[in-house]
C-alpha cells in the first residue's frame, strides 16, 4: 500500500512539500515557489496524489501554453486590453516546480510512479542576446559625457566589462508578505 489515498494533491503540498523540502531554501525560492503552486494547486490541487496520471500532467502543460497571465497588455492611454500568455520560460518553471512535488511524494513512497517523468518538459526556444553595435555604444559614450560622474563611472564600467543587471526580487518579496 503507498500513501495515504485521500491526501489531495494540496494537502500534500501545503503540508508536507513546504514544511520538509523547503527548509533551509533561501526566501527568494519559497517565495518563487509560492507563486508558483498557486496556479498548480488551481488546476491540479483537487486531484488525490495516487490519482494523478500523465494525462493531468499533460493537460496541465497543455493549459500553460494556452492561458493568460496576470500580466496586462495595455493600449496607448494606459488601459488594460488583454492578458499576456505564460511565455514558454515560464510554463517551463510551472512544469519543473509540479515535476519537483510529485518527485518529492514518489521519494518518500506516496506514490507508487512518478507521471510526470513520462511528460516531456516544455520546450524553450534559445534567443540569442542583443548587444549594442559600435555605434550604438559610441552615441551612449557621447550622451553620457554630459551626466554627473556617477553616471558615468557605472555605465563605462557596464559596457567596457560586459556587466549585467542582476534581477532582485526583494521589493516584490516584501509587497507579498504583506498582502498575506
Amino acid at each position: 500500500e503507498y500513501g495515504d489515498k485521500t491526501m489531495k494533491l494540496v494537502d500534500y503540498i501545503n503540508n508536507i512539500w513546504f514544511k520538509e523540502f523547503m527548509k533551509g531554501k533561501s526566501p527568494s525560492t519559497i517565495y518563487r515557489y509560492q507563486i508558483l503552486t498557486r496556479l498548480i494547486i488551481k488546476q491540479l490541487g483537487h486531484l488525490p496524489l495516487d490519482k494523478i496520471r500523465p494525462l493531468h500532467i499533460q493537460k496541465f502543460k497543455n493549459y500553460l501554453s494556452t492561458a493568460k497571465s496576470n500580466v496586462a497588455i495595455k493600449d496607448k492611454d494606459g488601459n488594460i486590453i488583454d492578458y499576456k500568455v505564460y511565455a514558454p520560460k515560464t510554463q517551463l518553471h510551472y512544469f519543473r516546480c509540479l515535476s519537483s512535488i510529485i518527485s518529492s511524494a514518489y521519494k518518500l513512497d506516496i506514490i507508487k510512479e512518478n507521471p510526470v517523468s513520462k511528460v516531456s518538459a516544455p520546450k524553450v526556444p534559445r534567443k540569442l542576446p542583443q548587444f549594442l553595435n559600435v555605434e550604438e555604444s559610441k552615441r551612449i559614450l557621447e550622451e553620457l559625457e554630459k551626466e554627473d560622474l556617477k553616471y558615468q563611472v557605472g555605465i563605462n564600467l557596464a559596457l567596457y566589462t560586459g556587466m549585467r543587471r542582476r534581477r532582485n526580487n526583494r521589493f516584490e518579496m516584501e509587497r507579498y508578505r504583506l498582502e498575506k
